[in-house]
């Protein structure tokens, strides 16, 4: 594990750890044509570590290169990369990137505009069809590239440097991805299946929960497709609309984790969000096609829709099944899930990482995936999974906005009362 090195703690405060016996003169940090004094401000020595805390004037441009440079007594030189440090759980950073600008890949027949969220990226590389595009830094941490033809089905995928080395990422945004999230497809929404029914609203709720693959495995494959199929049997769809409920809340349907989502031979709920924005190819027939699970999904909630029964999407956002690979963690290091005061990830899901929803660009994040659900699939309503770890202004802010869409929304969740470290002026009460 790297220990030396220079890291950014804060937007002027730099921690450079070198070796103790290192006899120090001065440090400079150089990058972005500039050249700064860095002003030590405290030493501390661990074991064969010094550890050097420091403090400079002037502002950083996060998505540029820097080093620090020390020199020593003896004319000997140390080099460091700047790498990330905490300075992406700090508040002044939640507020200067937020931005309400569209993510994701944004087709066009004639061309398809990307767009990634990080403000501390160095380089940020689209991968299509082996060909490497360059994203180029906007504003507010948005980086992008325009990509002409019509990409709809394309293969895509990002190669992202935050310190030194490149890292693959999927698209935090992306609507579709090929089977085990290998990387993501450019889908036109508009060439899917095309819904006929709209929201259903009831007055007094009955709600049904039900896992698509559970309710169809022991007599057909456990799909979407396959519970549309069963609309007039006497399993699946055609048993549940005869027991007398006005809602039937689908347990996860987004991509989650766990499975091996062409064989299907394993089992697993769903409570392991990987893809928000994607539909599970583990529930999926057409697996290959990259319409394949938006179309069977809406197939089925218009099914639904056609028998007066709502839809309610049980959706996890209180924690992901990888917080390595989540690709928010590779785009902004640091800053996507609560952590501890010495830095480790908090565990209140139990699922050894806790999503940090009062981090505005998560916020945001859920907020477009409940809207993207509510208008492109008529989602009648939402379950929110241990709801306890969600804040509250979050949950608001949801419902308002779902409201403005369709003004019967339902929004309900799992109300475990979870020790959760929030910040002491957060109103943990739902109004």
């Amino acid at each position: 594990m790297k220990v030396y090195g220079a890291y950014l703690e804060d937007y002027h405060f730099i921690k450079v750890i070198i070796p103790k016996s290192f006899s120090l003169m001065n440090i400079k940090l150089i990058g972005n044509n500039e050249e700064i004094d860095l002003s030590i401000f405290k030493n501390e020595i661990y074991s064969n570590e010094r550890h050097l805390y420091t403090s400079f004037l002037g502002y950083i441009n996060l998505h540029k290169d820097y080093e620090v440079i020390i020199s020593s007594k003896t004319n000997e030189i140390i080099k460091y990369h700047l790498t990330l440090g905490k300075i992406s759980r700090s508040k002044r950073f939640d507020i200067d990137f937020f931005t309400n600008e569209e993510l994701g890949a944004l087709y066009n027949k004639e061309f398809t505009t990307f767009k990634l969220w990080s403000p501390v990226a160095k380089e940020i590389k689209l991968i299509i069809d082996n060909v490497e595009y360059n994203l180029e830094y906007t504003n507010k941490g948005v980086w992008s590239i325009v990509v002409n033809g019509d990409l709809f089905g394309k293969e895509y995928y990002y190669m992202v440097r935050v310190n030194e080395e490149f890292v693959k990422c999927l698209d935090p945004y992306g609507k579709s991805c090929t089977p085990n999230f290998t990387v993501n497809y450019v889908v036109d929404l508009s060439r899917s299946y095309q819904m006929k029914y709209d929201y259903v609203h009831h007055n007094d709720p009955i709600i049904e929960e039900m896992s698509v693959r559970d309710v169809t495995s022991l007599k057909n494959g456990g799909t979407f497709a396959d519970l549309t199929l069963s609309v007039n049997e006497d399993y699946g769809l055609g048993y549940l609309k005869s027991i007398g409920f006005n809602y039937l809340q689908l347990m996860p349907v987004y991509g989650f984790g766990g499975v091996n989502e062409e064989t299907k031979e394993d089992y697993n709920w769903g409570y392991n969000p990987m893809s928000y924005f994607s539909i599970s190819n583990y529930l999926t027939k057409d697996y290959h096609n990259p319409l394949g699970g938006i179309n069977e999904l809406k197939e089925l909630i218009d099914i639904t829709h056609s028998l007066n029964i709502g839809i309610t999407l049980d959706v996890v956002f209180n924690h992901v099944y990888n917080a390595s690979v989540f690709p928010y963690s590779i785009l902004v290091p640091g800053y996507v899930f609560h952590t501890q005061d010495n830095g480790f990830l908090t565990n209140s899901s139990g699922c050894g990482n806790d999503l940090n929803t009062t981090k505005l660009m998560i916020r945001k994040m859920i907020i477009d995936c409940l809207i993207y659900f509510k208008q492109e699939f008529k989602v009648d309503g939402f379950r929110f999974d241990l709801m306890d770890l969600i804040d509250v202004d979050t949950l608001n802010s949801a419902k308002e906005k779902l409201l403005e869409l369709e003004p019967y929304n339902i929004v309900y969740g799992e109300g475990w009362n979870i020790p959760m470290k929030l910040p002491k002026d957060f109103d943990y009460f739902l109004i």
